[in-house]
C-alpha cells in the first residue's frame, strides 16, 4: 500500500510539473493490474476513514434528559438529650435507594452539566440498646445501675434532594467514555418515627413513656465522583461528604413521659454524616 501512495503522488506531483506534458489517454496506458490495484486502494482508505469517523461517534450526543435509580451507603449519627439524664449518642449504617430525574448538557465532547432530583427511602435508622445514666449519679463510683433506663427508637429515613454536576470526559473511544465529575448538592430527610419503648429496674421511672417527634434535617454538600458511559447507559460513583454541616440543625423538642404526669424536656438530632452512592442512569 505504500508502494501504491508514492505511485500515486508520483503522479500528481508530474501532472503539476509545468515543463511535462503528461499523456491525456494516461490512464488507459497503465496495466490493468496496476489500475485495479489503485481503485481498490482508494476504496479501502475511503472506508476505513469512514469507519473511523463512525466510531468516534459512537457515543453520540451526550446532552438530554435522564432517568434511573441510585443505592446509598450512608450512617446515621443522632444525638439525644433528655432533660435529667446524660447525653446519648447513636450511629446505624443505613441502605438508601430510590429514583433520579434530570437533565445533562454538554457544551462540547469532554465537558458537560447535569442537573438531578432524587426521591429516596432507607432502611430504619435507630437509637438502640442505649443506656441513660441520671445525670447527678454519673460521677459516683460505683453508681447504682438500678436507675439506668434502657431505651429503643427507630425511625424511617426519607429523602428528597436535588444535585448540580460538573462532568468531565477524560477518556473516549467508540461507545465508551470515563470520567469525573464534582459540584454540590441539597437533601433534605424526614426522619419519620416507627417505634419507640424505655423500661427501667428503678421503681420510681418503671411506667417510663415515650413520645419522640418526627423531625426533617437538611443541608448542602460538596460531591465528586467518577463516571463510565457506555452509549446511552451511565454509571456512576460519587462520594458526599459533611452532609448538612452548612444549614443549622436545632433538633426536634419533645416530651420524655415519667409517668404520674410527669414529663423532662428532650431532644433528638441527627448530625453530619458522609455517604457513598452508586448511581445508574439511562440517557434519552
Amino acid at each position: 500500500m505504500r508502494i501504491l501512495s508514492l505511485i500515486i503522488v508520483f503522479i500528481f506531483t508530474l501532472s503539476q510539473a509545468q515543463d511535462i506534458q503528461l499523456p491525456q489517454d494516461l490512464a488507459s496506458k497503465l496495466p490493468d493490474a496496476l489500475k485495479y490495484k489503485l481503485a481498490q486502494y482508494i476504496d479501502e482508505e475511503t472506508a476505513e476513514a469512514i469507519k473511523k469517523a463512525n466510531e468516534n461517534d459512537e457515543l453520540g450526543n451526550k446532552s438530554g434528559f435522564v432517568l434511573g435509580v441510585s443505592l446509598g451507603l450512608k450512617s446515621f449519627d443522632a444525638q439525644q438529650i433528655i432533660s435529667g439524664f446524660q447525653e446519648l449518642s447513636s450511629r446505624t449504617p443505613s441502605l438508601n435507594g430510590g429514583i433520579v430525574l434530570g437533565y445533562q448538557y454538554f457544551f462540547n465532547k469532554y465537558v458537560g452539566i447535569r442537573l438531578t432530583g432524587t426521591a429516596n427511602v432507607g432502611t430504619q435508622a435507630r437509637i438502640k440498646a442505649q443506656t441513660l445514666t441520671p445525670a447527678y449519679l454519673a460521677g459516683q463510683v460505683p453508681y447504682d445501675k438500678t436507675r439506668e433506663v434502657d431505651l429503643y427508637q427507630s425511625y424511617l429515613p426519607i429523602q428528597a434532594g436535588a444535585d448540580l454536576v460538573f462532568l468531565a470526559s477524560v477518556y473516549e473511544k467508540g461507545k465508551h467514555a470515563f470520567g469525573l465529575s464534582a459540584g454540590f448538592g441539597y437533601e433534605a430527610d424526614w426522619y419519620v418515627v416507627q417505634k419507640a419503648s424505655s423500661q427501667s429496674t428503678f421503681d420510681a421511672l418503671t411506667n417510663l413513656f415515650q413520645k419522640p417527634n418526627s423531625l426533617i434535617t437538611q443541608g448542602i454538600y460538596p460531591e465528586f465522583g467518577i463516571f463510565y458511559f457506555y452509549g446511552s447507559h451511565q454509571f456512576e460513583i460519587a462520594y458526599r461528604f459533611a452532609e448538612f454541616s452548612f444549614m443549622g440543625n436545632e433538633g426536634k423538642d419533645w416530651n420524655f413521659d415519667l409517668g404520674n404526669d410527669q414529663m423532662s424536656n428532650a431532644n433528638t438530632k441527627f448530625l453530619k454524616t458522609s455517604s457513598l452512592v452508586l448511581s445508574y442512569l439511562y440517557r434519552f
